[in-house]
């Protein structure tokens, strides 16, 4: 499904999914993804961040602290 497809976008930029929540909101049908993302360059986030906007709604990135 789409988690599969985030994930499969995330690991060709060369990500490393750490850990990965899953909510689900039954009265408004929606479900929140959160994942926590290691091994990314910051060209590398931009792509990412480019490549999940245009097919989900992506609502926020917090890169790491240098």
């Amino acid at each position: 499904g789409d988690l599969r497809k985030i994930e499969e976008i995330i690991r060709k930029e060369g990500g490393k999914i750490i850990s990965i929540l899953t909510i689900f909101e039954q009265e408004r049908r929606k479900v929140q993804v959160f994942m926590r993302v290691l091994n990314l360059s910051a060209n590398a986030l931009k792509r990412l961040k480019y490549s999940l906007e245009k097919k989900f709604n992506l609502l926020y990135v917090v890169p790491a602290p240098a």
